[in-house]
């Protein structure tokens, strides 16, 4: 109720917002409080401003100053040591991990996700606690494929009069812009689809890292026996992120339908091959390894033509072609 007994203050809007001279005044009365100035921190002493952390990662080829590859590890220091009595700790955001903390010492391991990761050095203890001391901010990159190839050095293989061609492959995560090498990496399974020259590889599943291949169907939910380690900075033609798995890609050997004898020239089916494969990955973390992800399907396709010239392609390896008068050569 205003004060000069009217159903609200009057003024030019009716609203009960809106207040008489004599209800502003009591209202300002009521609510005047005396600002309490804030009490300004001690200044920190210089052997705690001299106290400066350090959070740097390997150095690695390619990368772009601030960006972790996922399981990427490295310790967190302090220089110099803290004096006698003072405790410090670091402050963590993001998906990673600080194991062997000892007063500003820790291991630091970057989670299995992309995105970012804080850190800052702080005190623990004391008039001072809470205050930051070192800051730093990067950003966790997962592998987002791969780039494959020929082994170099390496020759195609092929056997004269049979439709046939192999080579053996390497691989590198992506990107290069950070280091994997607290990546594994195997391949899985993916169902053949053939026909031709192929037709018995029809349904097939293709045998997993580290499973030796059978001439009968690998079980569907069987998976690889091994994984491979990812090399990050190997050196020479190795590239970066390699994985340590020298694949043998290879369509095998076929003889023609109809061999050439007199005037009866060869006769070849047109025949295909495809496997969908699936290529997986984990995750270094402080006490082992996260569960996996599929980082990929992978196409492995081989085909022979009419003529008997066989060809083969493997991610982005490829494709290689021998026809089937070449001569002989191996690997």
């Amino acid at each position: 109720m205003c004060k000069n007994g009217k159903g609200f203050c009057p003024g030019p809007v009716a609203s009960p917002t809106r207040r008489c001279l004599q209800c502003d005044a009591e209202f300002r009365a009521a609510a005047a409080v005396v600002a309490v100035a804030p009490v300004a921190p001690p200044p920190l002493p210089p052997a705690l401003a001299a106290i400066q952390g350090t959070a740097t990662p390997a150095v690695h080829p390619g990368r772009v100053a601030g960006n972790l590859g996922v399981g990427e590890q490295f310790n967190l220091t302090v220089a110099p040591a803290p004096p006698i009595g003072t405790e410090l700790h670091w402050a963590l955001s993001g998906d990673a991990e600080l194991s062997n903390e000892n007063n500003g010492q820790a291991l630091f391991t970057a989670g299995s996700t992309r995105g970012p990761v804080n850190l800052k050095l702080k005190i623990k203890t004391g008039p001072h606690a809470g205050h930051v001391l070192s800051e730093f901010n990067f950003t966790v990159l997962e592998p987002t494929g791969t780039a494959t190839r020929q082994q170099p050095g390496t020759n195609l293989r092929h056997t004269q009069n049979r439709a046939g061609v192999g080579f053996k492959m390497w691989a590198n995560l992506l990107p290069a812009t950070v280091p994997f090498d607290g990546v594994q990496w195997r391949e899985h399974t993916g169902i053949g689809l053939a026909t031709g020259h192929f037709a018995l590889e029809n349904g097939r599943i293709h045998a997993p890292s580290g499973v030796a291949y059978g001439a009968d169907n690998q079980p569907v939910n069987q998976l690889s026996q091994d994984w491979m380690t990812v090399y990050a900075n190997p050196g020479g033609n190795y590239g970066i992120n390699w994985i340590g798995q020298i694949d043998t890609v290879d369509t095998g050997d076929h003889p023609p339908q109809t061999p050439a004898a007199g005037p009866v020239a060869a006769v070849w089916k047109v025949s295909s091959h495809k496997w969908n494969i699936e290529w997986k990955y984990r995750v270094r973390t402080s006490t082992g390894w996260s569960g996996e992800k599929v980082l990929e399907r992978v196409m492995h396709e081989s085909k022979i033509d009419a003529t008997g010239t066989a060809t083969i392609k493997k991610g982005n390896a490829g494709p290689f072609q021998r026809t089937a008068g070449q001569a002989t050569t191996p690997y």
